[in-house]
């Protein structure tokens, strides 16, 4: 089983397949608005919209499981990412990145990878 094996939960109440990224190159970020990283997001897009049509994606998957660094909901985020940095990118809804609860499509990087 692989990462293009799974599918995510898009905060439209929709899910997104990993085989959609297929043959692209995939950029898999967690992120939060409340952290000492939340600056990324100028450069992440920054990023991807040179890039993107040269068949490269990031998926965001904002998490709180580190140091609390998104406490607040997927509706805060999305609102949060486009008035401060006008997101274009995917981003999946609110999840756990980490542990047994984790999104499969991010778990399964780490076992694919070998971490712990």
């Amino acid at each position: 089983m692989n990462v293009y094996d799974h599918a995510f939960l898009l905060p439209s109440k929709g899910e997104k397949d990993m085989h959609d990224f297929q043959d692209k190159t995939v950029l898999i970020v967690n992120t939060a608005s409340e952290s000492e990283f939340t600056n990324q997001y100028k450069d992440l897009e920054l990023f991807y919209r040179k890039y993107k049509d040269k068949g490269f994606e990031i998926v965001a998957f904002p998490c709180g499981q580190f140091k609390q660094g998104e406490p607040n909901g997927t509706e805060y985020h999305l609102n949060f990412c486009k008035e401060n940095f006008d997101i274009t990118f995917t981003i999946a809804l609110k999840s756990w990145v980490n542990g047994d609860d984790a999104v499969r499509a991010v778990a399964t990087i780490g076992v694919e990878l070998d971490l712990p």
